[in-house]
Order: structure tokens, then sequence, then C-alpha cells
């Protein structure tokens, strides 16, 4: 399976972590070129950092965006947007929606050390609205 994330960023990772990210991916962009991976990494981490500041509405296009991308290039990340689909429907106390989230995650997750593990999504479900 193909996969557009090079490193992982971790779950609790703050603004500055996920934003320094995002600034790698862009500097790849402008000197390769924009690739759909390189689109679909630069979209998940947007969406991420929008997400560390709850513009809840901006983060679900980024993440629709990379979502996309996924789909469209068989890209394995698709799990990892549902994971942070699912964070976000938590913050927003939608928790049903939150757990269907999570599932569909547990469900694609394939334990690769560059993404969010089964480990972090059982315990996302096990701590849900616990926080």
């Amino acid at each position: 399976m193909k996969t557009a994330i090079k490193k992982h960023i971790a779950i609790d990772a703050n603004e500055k972590e996920i934003g320094s990210y995002l600034q790698e991916i862009l500097k790849r962009i402008e000197k390769e070129r924009e690739t759909p991976a390189l689109s679909s990494a630069m979209h998940l981490m947007y969406g991420r950092l929008l997400l560390c500041r709850k513009e809840f509405d901006k983060a679900y296009r980024e993440f629709q965006a990379s979502s996309t991308l996924c789909i469209d290039n068989g890209f394995i990340e698709f799990f990892e947007i549902a994971f942070w689909i699912g964070k976000m429907a938590e913050m927003q106390k939608a928790y049903q929606k939150a757990k269907a989230c999570y599932h569909m995650a547990l469900k694609g997750c394939r334990d690769n050390p560059l993404f969010i593990s089964s480990d972090d999504i059982l315990d996302s479900i096990n701590n849900l609205g616990k926080k």
C-alpha cells in the first residue's frame, strides 16, 4: 500500500510540532513539485493544525481534501483521517459520530509506526467523553 506520510507526528503533538512538519511538506512541494502524496499530507497536517485551534469547519474541509486524495490514489492514510474526524467530533461532544469514526479508523489500522496505533484508537474509544 502507498502512503503520503513520511514522518510520525504524535497524537498529542502541539501546534508548533504540526506546523513544523507542515512547513517541511510545503518546502518539499516548492522544491520537488506538488504530487498527490504531498498534497494529501499537506491537507492532513493543515487539518490537524486547524483542529488544535478549534477551527472545526476549516479542519473538516482539509480532512475531506486529504481523504479524497487518499481514495483516488490508494493511500492508506484514510483510517488516520477517520481518527482525526472522530477526535474533532469528540471535541464537539458528538460522541456517537466520534465512536463511529474511531471504529472506522480501527478497522483500517495497520499499526504502521508512521500512523496512529490501534492502542491509540482503542484508548480514544475507551475514554470517549471522559476528558
